[in-house]
């Protein structure tokens, strides 16, 4: 290109640039019109609105918390605590770290369950190998005998 068709280019561009938005020059978003609406985002969860219902940490402090209390006889009913299992030592005559479970349940103290734990089924000492088994296991084959 010649300098004279450069001149005649470079006027063509600045015919052109006049009828050019403000902000295809600037680049500048303040130059845009017709801007869209973009909503502010909060950036904190404290700024959003809790439609939904969740929990809270101040609720959640506040909540009523389950506690256990070990007695030697259950309590009247109308001095027993909504939150609290009652553990008592269980009466069958077997050992003495067994207890049943009592619940304030509509005005009354429910038996909701004992501190019994039930093994049966469960592999012992017994069951597993000895080292001896799992040695032998592992071990090579034994040479076929020469004939």
């Amino acid at each position: 290109m010649t300098n004279p068709d450069l001149l005649v280019s470079l006027g063509r561009l600045e015919r052109f640039k006049d009828n050019l938005a403000p902000v295809a020059v600037s680049g500048s978003y303040s130059d845009l019109t017709d801007k869209p609406n973009i909503p502010t985002v909060p950036t904190i969860v404290s700024a959003f609105t809790n439609d939904a219902g969740y929990i809270t940490e101040v609720e959640a402090a506040e909540a009523a918390k389950l506690k256990k209390e070990i007695v030697d006889e259950l309590p009247d009913p109308s001095e027993a605590d909504d939150n609290t299992i009652y553990l008592i030592l269980a009466d069958d005559g077997g050992d003495d770290d067994i207890y049943d479970e009592y619940l304030l349940i509509n005005g009354a103290l429910e038996r909701i369950g004992s501190t019994r734990i039930n093994l049966a089924g469960y592999l012992t000492e017994d069951d597993l190998a000895s080292d001896a088994d799992i040695d032998a296991l592992f071990a090579p084959p034994a040479p076929d005998p020469a004939p």
